[in-house]
């Protein structure tokens, strides 16, 4: 299941939104929802789908390929880790990069981790009873 883009999404741009994948339906539904939210707040300037790495589908290189059939010109690949890592460091870009390959007219853009954002250390404290 995709997040469906908004209506008047802009489908020359997209972001796709990568995690790891779990066999867990419960795991794999959080990075569907933060693409659901990502959507939201993109409107009609893009269109976000969302991948796993491994364990289930869709899988990064095929969402992808379908975002250039489609009509993709400009595809931002957003890693949803928080620290950087194998995947972040070298399997993403590694797949980015063959796309870029396979699809040399769309300008790829890869995301950083989300590291130690303040915004994430809103939440922690935020949910720790801290205001």
């Amino acid at each position: 299941m995709q997040v469906a883009p908004a209506e008047k999404a802009d489908k020359s741009r997209v972001i796709v939104i990568v995690d790891h994948g779990s066999r867990s339906a419960p795991a794999n539904e959080v990075v569907i929802e933060i693409a659901r939210l990502v959507q939201v707040r993109a409107g009609d300037q893009a269109a976000v789908r969302f991948a796993h790495l491994e364990l289930e589908e869709p899988c990064l290189p095929r969402v992808i390929d379908e975002c250039v059939a489609a009509g993709a010109l400009s595809i931002s690949v957003q890693p949803f880790f928080l620290a950087p890592g194998k995947h972040a460091g070298k399997d993403i870009p590694q797949i980015v990069a063959d796309a870029q390959r396979r699809h040399p007219h769309v300008h790829f853009e890869l995301g950083r981790v989300i590291g130690a954002d303040p915004w994430l250390a809103q939440i922690v404290a935020s949910r720790c009873g801290l205001s």
